[in-house]
């Protein structure tokens, strides 16, 4: 496998939305507002302009820009062309470590955050070149 960062912008929501389809296997979603954010959840309910998808495989960020999206993609494996992401980088390695959760007690996190026993990991993206990690995704321990 050779890992992929790439990033696209969308026009609109329904382009944005065909994106979330594209992953074979179950995906959860995490979801921010100006004002709060969700749990980690396995469908959307409330669509929010800001918000991760994640699978064992890929995590996919949006950030609404105007009346578009700008889309990252950090995935173990290359998309296909059709669906349009430029690569960042050349050379990546990735590294999953299990993610550790702070108890429903913990004031820094908002109160009501959940991963509902979802074995959640987080995959570091190495740039090979500098040995720096540039993102960490939220991924999904097989």
């Amino acid at each position: 496998m050779k890992p992929f960062v790439g990033v696209k912008q969308v026009s609109t929501k329904e382009e944005l939305e065909e994106l979330f389809k594209q992953p074979s296997e179950p995906s959860y979603y995490f979801l921010r507002w100006v004002d709060k954010v969700s749990s980690i959840v396995s469908e959307i309910e409330d669509f929010s302009t800001e918000g991760q998808m994640f699978n064992s495989q890929m995590e996919l960020r949006w950030k609404q820009r105007g009346s578009g999206y700008d889309v990252l993609l950090l995935s173990e494996i290359e998309p296909e062309a059709k669906l349009g992401f430029q690569a960042i980088g050349k050379s990546w390695q990735t590294v999953d470590r299990d993610a550790h959760f702070y108890s429903t007690t913990e004031t820094r996190f908002p109160k009501g955050i959940s991963h509902k026993n979802i074995k959640i990991a987080q995959r570091y993206f190495i740039d090979s070149d500098t040995a720096t990690v540039r993102f960490v995704a939220l991924s999904v321990r097989r």
